[in-house]
């Protein structure tokens, strides 16, 4: 499944690629499946420049062995497809019609999309042949793209930046444009998601770039640096100058004398000579290229007329498969889109204080470590207190491939077997805690690995999709419980209501989901520690299907596969059916417990006076028994069916509700969901070492191996 994905992408948009033979397609192939889902890829478009492409393609290689590079020959007629065979350069080499994509906005956002979707990597680092590379950046990026402090050159007018913003807040009410000049030059690095979502033909369309020519002059809002903010600010996503990307000036340069430099870097921040990327190395034109590179090097004899003219190359809706003739200009755009146009009330986008739950509480800063782990601490203060929470995503069963962009904060993709958008969504909160009973910075625990590695396979077997949250969100703390931790330090409050606090983010994950833009139909909370064990169908279609019948919004279970558990709801399996009275639940139940023991007055829902200061299933518990009106949207069914506790393969700490479920173990035909509460080690015995393996990996997959 894997190969027939990239191959479709490689091959996206027929009239943007040219064949070059079955080799160089066995090539891509060969490139993709060594080097795709690393953090870091490289796109490298290139005309007629042999000197400048050779070298830095070189030290590409040498600073990032393991990450992929594309280079796209993008109007020129040099063929550099045999080089890329070797192993010093180790790229991937494509074709694309002439379009003069570097001054016509459409051509180069559908490209570089087609770039990122073939990288397979996080983040995208952009290169020109006027690159020169000193060494691995240290920095890592800390927006969702970065490049030049580019402050010499003209910034964008204050009605260009108030317009990206209006488009900006649809997405992200917080928004505001952080960087109003260029520096998206060769060495800037941008998030592959934000790639695919703000570069896409969906959103590009609505940009309108006749005003905005009329507003910026034609070339400035037309070249591929201006053009890449402009549509990145107007999906509300951060553009911010990169401490790794530098500016090469004649006055900036390690012969300089100290004062020299330090009075040109204050007025240029661009000159940074610790940059890894270094931009405008124009004497690269000139580097040496070795006679044997240099026959390799071919021309295609082929080669359709460049495209000169800036700002000529338009499509309808921004779709390449619909171009208008060249040259031409900016299609119109729906009113409301337009650059001059005034939204009317109803038309204004949600108040960024309306839309942060959170908006009152401190703001955290998060920062990784070199292995990816996350620090957090409360930056009120400017001071770092002596509690930081240390989570990882280390040894969870992450794709490979972009990041969608519908996954919310840090949450990350463990399969995606869907078809189409929409479909039904499984969400697991796989935290570390500070006991590390679910793992530490050196992997996860063999428990939890076949757990997930069982329910990824009944994802991959029902056409689902699964992710996983492995950082809680920000801040864990609440004022109330800061207030109740009275003398506690930091660390010491944190940890005494971790568990409660941990148990919470999956009502957060709940809400965020279900209001998600991938309009999910049905939203699956599990327990880390729950496995859907019965893959002969597709347990939360069944689930789904009870749902209907009873015309209930939200599928809950209770605990009667114990003796007196039949009257008590178990938070641990939650089936959401995406509708405005979940949705509203949700962030009722999350507000509630922000609010605490003052409670929250007036619910979406309908109640009223209600408070959630402690764990989620006592909140929950209490609707059901104090809001008459919500009973009717929560149906509670069995646990013995879907949410039995595992102690029932081997024999409980308390009496069971039926003997039978002891004798027949996992062989009991009721048994949708196994959930190891309290017997977390159990799992792996159960679901890798019994008579069938749950995870169909075998003992070397993931979930099983030792």
């Amino acid at each position: 499944l894997k190969r027939k994905f990239r191959k479709e992408h490689i091959q996206l948009m027929a009239n943007e690629t040219h064949d070059h033979g079955k080799d160089n397609e066995h090539r891509i192939q060969t490139v993709l499946n060594e080097k795709a889902g690393q953090k870091y890829g490289f796109y490298f478009p290139v005309f007629n420049q042999e000197n400048g492409v050779l070298d830095v393609l070189k030290n590409t290689r040498k600073f990032y062995p393991e990450s992929p590079i594309y280079v796209l020959q993008d109007g020129g007629a040099l063929d550099f497809g045999a080089l890329c065979k070797l192993p010093k350069y180790d790229c991937i080499f494509d074709k694309a019609t002439p379009q003069n994509s570097r001054w016509n906005p459409h051509s180069w956002f559908i490209r570089m999309s087609k770039a990122a979707r073939i990288l397979g990597s996080e983040y995208l680092i952009y290169l020109e042949p006027d690159v020169k590379i000193i060494g691995r950046h240290s920095i890592e990026p800390k927006h969702d793209a970065g490049g030049i402090w580019d402050s010499f050159n003209p910034k964008m007018s204050d009605h260009t930046k108030s317009y990206l913003e209006r488009l900006g807040k649809a997405r992200d009410p917080c928004f505001s444009v952080k960087w109003t000049h260029f520096g998206l030059a060769g060495g800037s690095y941008l998030r592959s998601d934000a790639i695919l979502d703000a570069f896409s033909p969906e959103h590009v369309k609505n940009l309108d770039w006749e005003g905005i020519k009329k507003e910026e002059g034609v070339d400035k809002s037309v070249s591929s640096d201006f053009a890449m903010l402009v549509a990145l600010s107007a999906r509300g996503y951060t553009v911010y100058p990169w401490e790794e990307s530098a500016q090469f000036f004649k006055e900036c340069t390690a012969d300089a004398s100290q004062e020299a430099l330090a009075a040109f870097k204050k007025e240029f921040p661009a000159c940074n000579l610790q940059a890894a990327f270094q931009h405008a190395h124009k004497e690269l034109y000139q580097a040496e290229v070795t006679a044997d590179d240099r026959a390799l090097l071919s021309r295609f004899t082929d080669q359709p007329p460049d495209t000169t003219c800036h700002g000529c190359v338009w499509y309808v809706d921004s779709d390449p498969s619909k171009p208008l003739p060249i040259p031409s200009t900016p299609p119109k755009v729906e009113e409301f889109f337009t650059y001059n146009y005034v939204p009317k009330e109803s038309e204004q986008p949600k108040k960024c204080e309306e839309h942060m739950d959170d908006s009152k509480s401190p703001k955290v800063l998060l920062e990784s470590d070199a292995q990816g782990r996350v620090q957090a601490w409360n930056n009120l203060q400017g001071e770092h207190p002596d509690y930081v929470l240390l989570a990882g995503k280390e040894g969870l069963p992450i794709a490979t491939g972009p990041r969608p962009s519908w996954l919310i904060n840090q949450d990350e993709l463990v399969v995606d077997a869907r078809t189409k958008a929409g479909g039904m969504l499984i969400v697991q909160p796989v935290f570390m805690e500070s006991s590390q009973l679910w793992g530490s910075e050196k992997g996860r625990p063999r428990w939890l690995r076949s757990i997930l590695a069982t329910n990824r396979h009944h994802a991959k077997e029902h056409g689902l999709a699964m992710a996983l949250r492995w950082l809680p969100s920000q801040p864990q703390l609440t004022e109330w419980q800061r207030k109740q931790c009275g003398d506690k330090s930091e660390k010491e409050c944190t940890q005494h209501n971790e568990r409660e606090n941990l148990n919470w983010e999956k009502h957060r994950m709940l809400k965020e989901y279900l209001q998600s833009s991938e309009n999910f139909s049905h939203v699956l909370m599990l327990d880390a520690d729950a496995a859907l064990v019965n893959h002969n169908h597709n347990i939360l279609k069944k689930m789904a299907e009870k749902l209907d019948n009873a015309s209930s919004d939200v599928f809950f279970t209770n605990e009667d596969w114990l003796a007196n558990g039949a009257k008590r709801i178990n938070g641990g399996v939650i089936l959401a059916k995406n509708t405005k009275w979940t949705q509203d639940l949700f962030q009722d139940t999350t507000q509630a417990h922000k609010n605490g023991p003052a409670g929250l007055k007036h619910w979406r829902i309908g109640a009223k006076d209600m408070q959630c200061s402690s764990n989620e299933q006592i909140c929950l518990n209490d609707i059901m028994s104090g809001h008459e009106d919500a009973k009717a949207h929560m149906l509670v069914e069995s646990g013995i069916y879907f949410n039995r506790g595992g102690c029932t393969v081997k024999g409980c700490y308390e009496a069971v509700s039926d003997s039978t479920m002891l004798v027949q173990g996992l062989a009991d035909p009721r048994l949708e969901v196994l959930h190891f509460m309290g017997d977390h080690k159990l799992a792996d015995k159960i679901l890798c070492d019994s008579k069938e393996d749950y995870t169909k990996e075998g003992p070397a997959g993931y979930g099983c191996s030792q």
